[in-house]
């Protein structure tokens, strides 16, 4: 699979060279646990760049109104400049919260979705996590191997930053979330 560590370690170099300066990781801890927290490690280590102050905390992103009510009270409180995130479903909760994509606040795909080719995204190369799959598993074949090996291996893709229209340079602008909203 892709190595979602290094993902947001990239994530983060890339809204940081726009200028981005208050990122925010807005996951469900639902799919943070099912990489075994990499997502968040990967934000942790990608904040350090940052002033204490900028350090922001994870959004448990979660559905239905009281989510949205999480979001809402979340935005108002640490106030982020881009969020990074798998729920592209964000985009309308920003707008239904008065925010403009990327004029108030950035977003980034965590996973690069051809249907949302114009926001910025991180292709996680999926493909290529398949092909090394079947290698590994054409390798066990031939060397009759089966079952779970006693030492399993795992292989970690790469990614990469696609840009896109849901950010936007920060630097020379003022930026950032406005503090007052809905």
């Amino acid at each position: 699979c892709v190595d979602h560590h290094a993902l947001m370690l990239e994530a983060m170099r890339q809204v940081l060279s726009l200028g981005y300066r208050r990122p925010a990781l807005a996951l469900s801890s639902t799919v943070d646990q099912l990489v075994e927290g990499r997502f968040s490690a990967g934000m942790i280590i990608g904040q350090q760049a940052l002033p204490e102050k900028d350090r922001l905390p994870r959004f448990d992103k979660q559905e239905g109104e009281e989510g949205f009510q999480r979001f809402r009270s979340w935005m108002r409180e640490h106030r982020p400049d881009v969020l990074l995130t798998l729920h592209r479903d964000l985009k309308g909760w920003l707008e239904r919260l008065s925010y403009r994509v990327p004029e108030d606040v950035g977003l980034v795909d965590l996973e690069h979705n051809s249907a949302y080719a114009d926001w910025a995204s991180m292709e996680q190369r999926n493909d290529l996590s398949g092909e090394a799959a079947v290698d590994l598993v054409v390798s066990m074949l031939h060397n009759n191997e089966s079952g779970v090996p006693a030492f399993p291996r795992s292989i970690l893709g790469s990614s990469h930053w696609m840009s896109g229209t849901t950010v936007r340079s920060q630097i020379g602008t003022t930026g950032g979330a406005k503090k007052s909203r809905k």
